[in-house]
């Protein structure tokens, strides 16, 4: 079984994003899948930035997150 992305050892890339459903959308298309659904932060000082981690066939990992404000995610 695979790591998660939040398990001690789990290494991932993050990539900081302007529109998170063309960067989902576009992986997608090149065959990358999304682990879950996009999420958004809820409280705390990271309030209201949208995050979404995706996965290909090797078990590689990356994380995407949009910024409160930034183009499509006010």
């Amino acid at each position: 079984m695979r790591p998660r992305p939040c398990d001690v050892g789990s290494a991932h890339f993050a990539f900081e994003v302007d529109d998170m459903e063309a960067v989902v959308e576009r992986s997608g298309a090149n065959g990358w899948k999304l682990l879950g659904t996009i999420e958004t932060w809820p409280e705390g000082p990271m309030t209201g930035t949208r995050l979404a981690y995706i996965t290909n066939d090797d078990g590689t990992i990356l994380e995407f997150y949009q910024l409160p404000g930034s183009r499509t995610g006010s």
